[in-house]
């Protein structure tokens, strides 16, 4: 259905080339607006802004049972509004995002109005609470753990290595080894990981597990990255999923994601 048509944020040019391109987006994306339900529930595309890591931090939380309840926790939304209350830091920081500011940001997100209305509240937390400089563009390791964390309200796990192949990390001091079997205590907290086959191939046993990866690469003088979720299959394949259409998953080898991705480390939180 329906539900709103926002003439006013219309980019003609993005608008022609989706029509090319991806009919899709540009229908449905460019044109038709939801109202926030209170979940991250419908395809999405990223905007204008480079925050890719974020936004697949988020899907990829949206994708397993407990990610799409902790992501449903934070939002609260006002049913005749529309207006969007986003909690961070177990309910510590509080963001009212008015239906007016998710149409008017229309350098976010496009597809799910509870994603723009996270992507705005987020970046007020990170302005605001730990007086971040800058927009969203670039999302490092170290910002999607920080987003984690405030979504979550826990402390992430540091140190995280293989030792004698066996992961331990350290939660307050206290060395866990990350395993199945310790899913309850490590739960929710996230942590980084460096990017290995062997590291990887230990996740693949956890029932519900979030996996962000952040693509860098270096073209003369300029850094150009993009943000990826990676998804396991039952067949120990991999579905690799990047924010420009969030239902544009596509299926690699261990050996193929290796040669396609080179980087030194990723985000994983066990849920």
């Amino acid at each position: 259905m329906i539900k709103q048509i926002n003439v006013s944020n219309w980019n003609t040019s993005n608008l022609i080339r989706d029509i090319f391109f991806d009919p899709y987006k540009a229908i449905l994306g460019s044109l038709f607006v939801d109202r926030p339900n209170g979940k991250i529930d419908k395809r999405t595309y990223q905007g204008t802004e480079g925050n890719c890591g974020y936004l697949e931090t988020i899907n990829s939380l949206s994708r397993t049972p407990h990610g799409k309840r902790l992501l449903k926790n934070i939002l609260s939304v006002d049913r005749k509004t529309g207006d969007v209350t986003v909690s961070f830091e177990g309910g510590k920081k509080k963001y009212l995002i008015k239906m007016q500011d998710i149409i008017n940001n229309a350098q976010y997100s496009s597809g799910d109005y509870d994603m723009r209305a996270l992507e705005i509240a987020t970046q007020r937390y990170f302005a605001g609470e730990i007086k971040y400089k800058r927009n969203l563009n670039g999302a490092t390791n170290s910002e999607e753990l920080i987003l984690l964390k405030a979504i979550t309200g826990n402390v992430q796990i540091d140190d995280v290595e293989n030792m004698d192949g066996k992961l331990v990390g350290n939660i307050n001091g206290e060395k866990v080894e990350i395993t199945p079997e310790n899913a309850k205590k490590i739960k929710n907290k996230p942590f980084k990981l460096e990017y290995t086959k062997e590291n990887l191939m230990k996740l693949k046993d956890f029932k519900d597990i979030s996996i962000t990866i952040g693509y860098f690469t270096k073209a003369k003088d300029n850094m150009f990255g993009h943000g990826y979720s990676l998804e396991f299959n039952d067949d120990n394949t991999f579905t690799l999923h990047e924010p420009h259409n969030s239902n544009n998953g596509k299926v690699y080898t261990i050996d193929e994601l290796f040669k396609l991705i080179n980087v030194e480390n990723f985000v994983v939180m066990v849920l």
